[in-house]
């Protein structure tokens, strides 16, 4: 937990150094990036609420929502390097905006929101500070009185400010655990190695030498023409050499288990390269539950699965779900490991993939392990597979 601490101390640190935070604009947080759109519509209100308006007034209204809406779209997808550059014509915009429309100042929640997160606190808090300042100032200095309107901006955009730091908190939060996570994983797998190492040089040392010394042995009893004693020797060699090489395979055999969490981790990183949307619904305790050779196993049918839906389907989500369920069979209920995987992808040579030998190795893997494999193509692709966890 030190470590943990120490690790999101630097990140908040490392947020006045430029961190890269992921870009709004995509990913998870583009929903609401997109969506937040529509409170922009507010601009457009006062416009007919307000009597007289010339037509001159009104076009050059729109126009600056159209010049808003593309910095806008801009700057929650820009680079670092260019970011503040974005932010910053966003915001002189919606200052540019209030002449022609009070309602001008609904585009500055906006700006807040989009400073809060991308930008570090000191920073982003004075420049809203000012913006909050100046919302007051330009309908005094224009003389707007239609302060039923304005109050209820600076509130919200007050509020979408707070929104907007708490969303770098969480987030500058969640890739401090990542790292954190990713850091014991590392220190886990050097920790495994050298306990690899070890059992080897145990396991392995002492047998070579025995061998070694046996070998010499037998070399010395044939030059000496004792046959029989030299025989002797050369069958406790082939005996010393049979038990090291059982020992060496139980020493092994963790190595080639698969970690179907850490497949899973994979699993995500790959389609969001690959740009396709993963909903994953995963029972940790139910994997927890997992004998080494079904967690194998079940990793290996999703790294198959998941090669399947990047060569021949044009898929853009899947879904995998895992938990446990109760099964009825033969009067009798038993708890089993239940995997379902679906994506919306179409397939155009369905019986050559039903037939192939990715799929038909899918199911022997789980056969072997005594579960059952069902796959379908109605509406993309779906895998089913039950394993018995008695």
């Amino acid at each position: 937990m030190l470590g943990h601490k120490n690790l999101l101390t630097c990140m908040n640190k490392n947020t006045n150094t430029g961190l890269h935070l992921p870009i709004l604009g995509k990913g998870r947080k583009s929903l609401w990036s997109y969506v937040s759109l529509v409170f922009s519509l507010f601009y457009l209100l006062p416009l007919f609420l307000t009597e007289s308006q010339s037509q001159l007034k009104m076009l050059g209204a729109f126009l600056v929502y159209i010049l808003f809406l593309g910095s806008y779209l801009i700057a929650i997808n820009s680079e670092q390097k260019y970011r503040t550059y974005w932010i910053l014509l966003l915001t002189l915009i919606s200052i540019l905006a209030v002449p022609f429309n009070i309602g001008g100042l609904s585009l500055f929640g906006y700006s807040f929101f989009v400073m809060a997160y991308y930008w570090p606190f000191k920073k982003s808090l004075s420049a809203a500070l000012a913006l909050t300042l100046m919302m007051i100032i330009i309908p005094l200095a224009l003389e707007i009185k239609f302060w039923q309107f304005v109050i209820p901006v600076i509130i919200s955009s007050i509020a979408l400010y707070s929104f907007g730091v708490m969303e770098q908190r969480e987030t500058l939060h969640n890739i401090a655990l990542k790292q954190s996570h990713d850091s014991i994983k590392k220190l886990s797998a050097i920790a495994e190695r050298e306990r690899i190492g070890r059992d080897l040089h145990d396991i392995a040392g002492h047998a070579l030498s025995g061998i070694s010394l046996k070998a010499q042995l037998a070399s010395k009893l044939m030059s000496k023409n004792q046959i029989d004693k030299a025989q002797h020797e050369v069958d406790q060699l082939a005996l010393l050499s049979q038990s090291l090489l059982s020992e060496i395979r139980k020493a092994v055999t963790h190595i080639k288990e698969l970690s179907l969490q850490d497949e899973i981790e994979k699993i995500e990183k790959t389609l969001i390269e690959n740009t396709i949307t993963l909903n994953k619904e995963i029972d940790e305790l139910s994997i927890k539950s997992l004998t080494p050779a079904i967690e194998s196993a079940i990793s290996l049918v999703l790294k198959e699965a998941m090669t399947n839906v990047l060569r021949h389907s044009n898929a853009n989500m899947v879904d995998i779900k895992l938990c446990s369920e109760q099964r009825a069979e033969h009067w009798a209920k038993h708890k089993c490991i239940v995997v379902y995987i679906k994506d919306n992808g179409n397939i155009s040579n369905q019986h050559n993939i039903h037939k192939s030998n990715g799929v038909a190795g899918m199911q022997e893997r789980i056969e072997l392990i005594g579960g059952k494999f069902a796959i379908d193509f109605e509406q993309g692709c779906s895998i089913c597979i039950e394993v018995p966890l008695s």
